[in-house]
């Protein structure tokens, strides 16, 4: 896809709900930020992490660009307030991974110029005669259009609505592509088709007395982004934020996160105080539940 096909797929999917700007953003500052408030001991001040306020934002391709402004200033301020290269490199370095399945070297070497710009400008604002207005603040042509390359990429979008439209738009799907593989499309369609197929069966008997098959659910994607990694307590917390039912999230923990404790699971998920049976017999409930569900990783 080129950059106006792009632009025409992020627009078709906003009004859906599926495209979020900034989640992976703002994610790399709270991860980076736990990792240093875990280095502090309990006598220590504990930061909280700071993210450009969004509330006032949408998700369309013009939110994007002026949320790109208001990063590359947050980066910009962080930097000439004395924030250390090493802290807003491991931010850049979490998005990089997200973003890109096994990142090469053009795509690290792109968050090194990108940082040794910020650094290189940070103190009294650009002054060349070309110059981009961040908010009052200026910055070079360069670091500008490399910044925004980046955060485009970084881009999160639901790959389960992203492969149907591409689909019916008629754009190959015989290889390979930055977060989309081969097996996840094709699961992506099977179950789709299998939806429309069930819709047609049950509309072409609907004046007979059988009851229609019940369609089968779209796959559940669940982005890496909310358990890899992440301790067993979080990823509850990430993913019930999400909205996940108990069932999906429990699938996750098991399976993924290798948490085969299922009474562990169960105090996880029910909080209360109950009987070790209690638990185990209701993630047991939940994991046959999940066994029906088609749920992949992004």
């Amino acid at each position: 896809m080129n950059g106006q096909e792009a632009d025409v797929l992020i627009s078709t999917l906003v009004p859906q709900g599926c495209i979020k700007l900034y989640e992976l953003w703002h994610e790399a500052v709270r991860f980076v930020a736990v990792e240093e408030n875990n280095k502090k001991s309990i006598y220590d001040e504990v930061d909280e992490p700071y993210f450009p306020d969004t509330s006032d934002m949408g998700n369309g391709p013009l939110e994007g660009r002026i949320l790109t402004k208001r990063l590359l200033r947050h980066f910009l301020y962080s930097a000439r307030s004395g924030t250390p290269r090493d802290l807003l490199q491991r931010i850049f370095d979490r998005v990089l991974h997200f973003t890109y399945d096994g990142p090469d070297a053009q795509q690290a070497a792109s968050v090194n110029r990108i940082l040794d710009m910020i650094y290189e400008q940070r103190h009294f604002g650009y002054r060349g005669k070309d110059k981009v207005d961040i908010a009052w603040e200026y910055v070079s042509p360069e670091l500008f259009a490399e910044f925004c390359g980046f955060f485009d990429d970084a881009i999160s979008v639901n790959k389960v609505a992203a492969v149907i439209w591409l689909f019916e738009q008629g754009y190959s799907h015989e290889r390979d592509v930055k977060g989309l593989s081969k097996e996840l499309v094709k699961r992506i369609l099977a179950a789709q088709a299998a939806t429309i197929q069930d819709a047609q069966s049950a509309q072409s008997t609907k004046n007979t007395a059988k009851r229609p098959a019940k369609p089968t659910p779209a796959p559940i994607i669940v982005y890496r982004v909310l358990w890899e990694g992440r301790e067993p307590a979080t990823v509850v917390e990430a993913m019930r934020e999400e909205k996940y039912i108990d069932a999906v999230i429990a699938h996750v923990l098991f399976h993924w996160c290798e948490l085969t404790n299922k009474t562990e699971i169960g105090r996880l998920l029910i909080k209360d105080e109950k009987e070790s049976s209690t638990y185990l017999h209701h993630v047991d409930k939940l994991l046959k539940k999940a066994a029906s569900l088609t749920i992949v990783p992004d």
